[in-house]
């Protein structure tokens, strides 16, 4: 957690967080844009929406959008309560004919929060679902380790993976390693080639701004 009071956090802190929601080990990531202090959610939980506001009220920030990387029940359930405080935009892909969605996006759209850009990227695999790509991140929902699509394995081995569920304990991934996990399934005589990645990562080393939370110890700031 930031434990840090609303006044003294600095004007260009970045800040973005990383959830945990047990029991369904699903997980939610919150974004806010130093600048304008605009946040939006990623797959927010219908059962941790007390947290959500705490947390947005205790750094008095904005709520603005709320993203979907799938259309799942209990994200959907999440979205009266925290537009009923907040004037936020639920954004999801255009093929989802959900009456719940603001702001239909299509592939190789571009959202921007403040000076933040995030862009929607396609799984062809599963059309009512997308990735959402911020610098060098992504937020995807993967069933498996190994899972990553053909349309996303050539982005940059470094780029980091950020799962919509807990993947064998693991709470992020990044390209190289999700590529090398697939070509070990597909080709296991390929199986020794390793690339640089980030092998060992955590989420509290992912970045220097990245922090990684359980839900339930959001409102005790």
């Amino acid at each position: 957690m930031l434990d840090i009071p609303v006044k003294q956090l600095p004007e260009d802190a970045m800040i973005f967080k990383q959830m945990l929601n047990p029991p369904r080990a699903s997980f939610s990531y919150l974004i806010c844009d130093p600048v304008t202090r605009e946040t939006l959610l990623i797959d927010p939980d219908q059962d941790h929406c007390d947290a959500y506001l705490a947390f947005l009220s205790h750094l008095d920030l904005s709520l603005s959008y709320i993203l979907l990387t799938r259309p799942q029940a209990a994200v959907l359930g999440a979205i009266p309560r925290l537009k009923l405080k907040h004037e936020a935009r639920v954004v999801g892909v255009d093929l989802n004919r959900s009456e719940d969605i603001d702001l239909k996006m299509q592939p190789g759209d571009v959202l921007y929060l403040g000076e933040e850009r995030i862009e929607l990227l396609p799984l062809p695999q599963s059309p009512d679902a997308v990735a959402y790509r911020w610098n060098d991140r992504l937020f995807m929902e993967m069933a498996k380790t190994g899972d990553l699509p053909d349309s996303l394995s050539g982005l940059p081995g470094e780029t980091l993976i950020y799962p919509g569920v807990l993947l064998n304990d693991c709470w992020v991934s990044c390209v190289a390693r999700e590529r090398e996990s697939r070509t070990s399934c597909q080709y296991p005589e390929l199986a020794a080639y390793k690339e640089p990645c980030c092998a060992e990562l955590r989420p509290d080393s992912a970045s220097q701004e990245a922090s990684a939370c359980r839900l339930p110890h959001m409102a005790n700031m």
